[in-house]
Formats: C-alpha cells, sequence, structure tokens
C-alpha cells in the first residue's frame, strides 16, 4: 500500500516466500541441539551472578529467586560443603575477571563456567581449576595486546609473557592429571592357559634328570658300586685294566709320568683307604 508521510512516499517492502514459512532446522542442526539437551540432563549449566555498579561499588547477586538454593548450587560447582570457601573463591574470581574499568556479568559468569566445565572433585582441585580460568585470561589478554603492538620492544614484551603464560597454563593442565590420577591404582590380571597332553608329560619325564627319575644305569665315577648283581658296576672287568687305574701321560716338563685321575676323585679315594 502506497502512502504519503510528510512528503514522502511509503513503499510496503516485498514479502519473498520463504520468508512466509517458519524456519526448519537441518538435520545437523537438530543433532547438534539434542546433544546439547543431552550434555544439560547429565551436566546442569553453572550457576549465574548479576552484577550491578552503582557508586563505585560493585554488588554481586545470585540469578536466582532463591538465595539459598544459589548458594548450594555455587559450592556444588566448586566441590565444596563451606559456604565460605565457595563465597571467597567467587570474590577472587570476580577480581581476576575483570578486564575494563568495572566488573560485567558476563565476565564473572564466564570464569565461574570455565571452573564448573573443568569438573572440580574436590576444594584442592578447584583452587587449581580457578587458577587455570585466571591464567587462560591473562594468556587471552596477552594475546590481544601481542596482535597489537606497534614496536620491535612492544612485540618482545608481549610475545615472552605469553609465553610464560601459556607454559604456566599446560603445567597446570599436567598438574591437575597428576593429582587426578595419584589415588587410582591399576592392577592388570594376565591369565595364562598351559595345555599338556598325555605324550608330553610321558616325554617329560623321561628326559628328566636327577631326583627320584634319575637312571640307574647312568654312568658314574670308575669303581663306584651300583650295587651287587648289576652289570653297570664299573670295575675293572667291565672297563678294562687301563681304564681303572689310568693310562700314563707324560707331563709339560718329560720328567716323568702321569696318570690321568679317577672321575669324581675315586683314585683319591682309594688311596686314602689304603
Amino acid at each position: 500500500m502506497n502512502g504519503t508521510s510528510k512528503g514522502r512516499t511509503l513503499t510496503p517492502v516485498p514479502v519473498s516466500p520463504a520468508d512466509a514459512k517458519p524456519y526448519e532446522p537441518t538435520p545437523h542442526e537438530r543433532a547438534a541441539a539434542q546433544r546439547l539437551l543431552d550434555h544439560r540432563a547429565h551436566n546442569p549449566p553453572a550457576p549465574k551472578y548479576k552484577v550491578t555498579v552503582a557508586n563505585g561499588r560493585t554488588t554481586i547477586e545470585p540469578d536466582h529467586p532463591k538465595p539459598a538454593v544459589a548458594l548450594s548450587l555455587l559450592t556444588n560447582a566448586f566441590s565444596t560443603g563451606d559456604a565460605h570457601f565457595a563465597e571467597g573463591l567467587l570474590d577472587q574470581l570476580a577480581n581476576v575477571s575483570r578486564t575494563g574499568k568495572d566488573l560485567t556479568a558476563r565476565e564473572l559468569n564466564t570464569m565461574i563456567a570455565m571452573v564448573h566445565a573443568i569438573g572440580p572433585r574436590d576444594p584442592t582441585e578447584a583452587l587449581l581449576a580457578a587458577q587455570m580460568a585466571a591464567i587462560h585470561q591473562a594468556t587471552m589478554v596477552a594475546a590481544r595486546r601481542l596482535n597489537n603492538t606497534q614496536t620491535i620492544d612492544q612485540q618482545d614484551s608481549c610475545s615472552g609473557m605469553l609465553n610464560k603464560l601459556a607454559r604456566t597454563f599446560a603445567a597446570q593442565v599436567e598438574a591437575l592429571k597428576r593429582y587426578r590420577s595419584s589415588g587410582e591404582q591399576s592392577v592388570k590380571v594376565t591369565h595364562h592357559h598351559v595345555s599338556v597332553t598325555a605324550s608330553q608329560a610321558v616325554v617329560g619325564i623321561n628326559q628328566g634328570g636327577g631326583g627320584d627319575h634319575e637312571n640307574a644305569r647312568q654312568s658314574h665315577a670308575i669303581g663306584a658300586d651300583a650295587g651287587p648283581g648289576t652289570p653297570d658296576a664299573r670295575g675293572p672287568t667291565l672297563l678294562g685294566h687301563e681304564q681303572a687305574v689310568g693310562l700314563p701321560l707324560p707331563g709339560a716338563s718329560r720328567e716323568g709320568a702321569e696318570c690321568v685321575p679317577n672321575a669324581r676323585g675315586a683314585s683319591r679315594s682309594a688311596e686314602r683307604e689304603g
């Protein structure tokens, strides 16, 4: 509809057919929304706070209709049962989250969300998570300053500070991992199954030496008594005269003849008995 208002002509904006239909999310968008709902069902969001600045005074109040419930949510986010601990840590986060002249609710809630996302399981982890959030905040500030440097000196100063903060954050991550794994013990049990057939067991018994399975016919020292009536008596009759008394061998200096001693000192025993 065309019209005139104070000398100007109003022309209606045409409506396209696409704008007439309600927006239909894509399958990817639906999946992302469903994952968000599932995550919130198992991980409730961090508590939120309101920040009011009036007459140079900053006031922090919970963004919740019930202050007592808001305090319980805060203590749960910091994994503590002490309200003073939770409120004190909240004030510390408020002091380090301010980037401008005055603190904003967005800055404070972002810091609380960082600590909550790390998921501290006790007050010690809550303190370390708060330090990690503070170092991350300082790292982002250093990175912004590095992008806005004008001189070489400024670039060197900002890059050095950025590198130190980045290394500190990495060290904090490793400290958190070590602290969380200090109380965990892993026990690895391995089962070995050995199958032995009857034939293998018989072979093992026949080839074993010593103990009750020692062969009575095994060779011993010359002259050793293997029992009366046994053909392996190791006597002169079985081995011969030369093997029983030893063959004379010339010495290294050719001064005399020596005899090879009997096995296991049998000759020395015979001399002592004689």
